[in-house]
């Protein structure tokens, strides 16, 4: 599952890499990591930074 970052910030599991909003994260996919940037009880600044990428939908080739 891909994320993307709805809010800046800096990654302190990876030496402080800034990730801007826009940018598919890159960090560590663990559940509790995920966790902690998507849900904003899970962390201390109780902000969402992270949310799943949608599935992007490609058209059938016309023939």
């Amino acid at each position: 599952m891909d994320y993307l970052v709805i809010r800046r910030f800096a990654d302190k599991n990876a030496e402080g890499r800034i990730y801007e909003v826009g940018e598919l994260y890159e960090g560590s996919k663990a559940a509790k990591r995920i966790s902690e940037l998507t849900n904003p009880e899970k962390n201390k600044y109780g902000r969402v930074y992270l949310q799943k990428k949608p599935v992007e939908k490609t058209e059938e080739p016309k023939e």
